[in-house]
């Protein structure tokens, strides 16, 4: 599983696993991420996300740019629908631009956070 979940207490714990690749996304990541945040958002039994990388090397190295095509709205998606996908869309790296989860997330940084990794870190309200 590229995305791993578990909850412990009321705390939603969130491991990208892709340790081999840097923990770097692609389109199910992406979709395994947003599956995540979502459950996260909409569980009133949830009040905490932590947010890690698998391994000891990084926390995560952005897109998975061997499968870049995976992610976004597609090869054939017109400059309006990547203007609508980039402007108003949850994001490449799966729900980095929404603003609508009003509980605490914890980025615990286990490595380097390059590119899309450090949106993902940003998207926490804590980082350690």
């Amino acid at each position: 599983m590229k995305v791993r979940t578990r909850v412990e207490n009321r705390v939603l714990l969130i491991e990208l696993n892709r340790p081999e690749l840097r923990n770097c996304v692609d389109g199910e990541t992406a979709s395994l991420l947003d599956a995540a945040w979502t459950r996260f958002r909409d569980d009133p039994d949830l009040w905490v996300a932590v947010l890690t990388g698998a391994g000891d090397k990084a926390f995560c190295a952005g897109a998975d740019l061997g499968a870049i095509e995976t992610l976004g709205p597609g090869p054939d998606a017109s400059p309006h629908e990547v203007r609508q996908f980039v402007s108003h869309g949850r994001g490449y790296l799966g729900y980095t631009r929404q603003v609508d989860i009003y509980k605490p997330i914890i980025a615990a940084v286990n490595g380097d956070a390059l590119a899309g990794g450090l949106e993902l870190a940003c998207l926490a309200d804590i980082r350690i």
